[in-house]
């Protein structure tokens, strides 16, 4: 709905950057719960909209997108953008190696426009750094990092491809 009254996908929410993954950094956007698009919080709240991640209380689930930025809570980001790191081969084949893969931050080039994931369970920034090797915000695109039921973590994944406006994510069989 978003999308059809903006003619855009909403701006990434990259508030509390240095608060890491698990606190609120990539929140759902508070445009999203400001227009009635979603479900609002008290303003004496930290998260923006009434949708909280079951894996990470206190916390929404993080929403991703390449294009727009939102930082400090309310400025969209003249010289910013938003990025997303997406690997060679996706979505046929994935990889956590950053020298087989790149970030997009233009929409109309990138494989994949927007990208909603809670951290699961078991989720812990040690385990993230674990599996990439990085500091850098790769996640959640790469199939690695998605939630396999034999490991008991991952992120679970719901994203939108551009070319045919499909989506795909960690809900789907292998």
């Amino acid at each position: 709905m978003y999308f059809d009254d903006y003619k855009k996908y909403p701006p990434t929410q990259a508030d509390c950057a240095l608060g890491g993954i698990s606190k609120h950094l990539y929140q759902l956007p508070k445009v999203l719960a400001e227009g009635h698009y979603l479900p609002n919080m008290p303003r004496t709240q930290a998260m923006y909209v009434g949708m909280e991640d079951r894996f990470n209380c206190g916390h929404t689930y993080k929403y991703r997108a390449v294009g727009e930025i939102i930082i400090d809570r309310d400025i969209v980001d003249k010289y910013m953008k938003s990025r997303l790191w997406i690997p060679d081969r996706f979505p046929a084949e994935t990889s956590v190696n950053l020298d087989e893969g790149q970030w997009y931050s233009e929409p109309h080039i990138s494989p994949v426009t927007w990208v909603i994931f809670s951290l699961g369970p078991g989720f812990s920034e040690e385990w993230l750094y674990d599996k990439t090797g990085t500091y850098d915000s790769i996640y959640p695109i790469p199939k690695e990092l998605w939630y396999k039921p034999e490991e008991g973590k991952g992120f679970l994944v719901r994203m939108r491809l551009s070319d045919n406006g499909s989506h795909m994510g960690s809900f789907e069989r292998r």
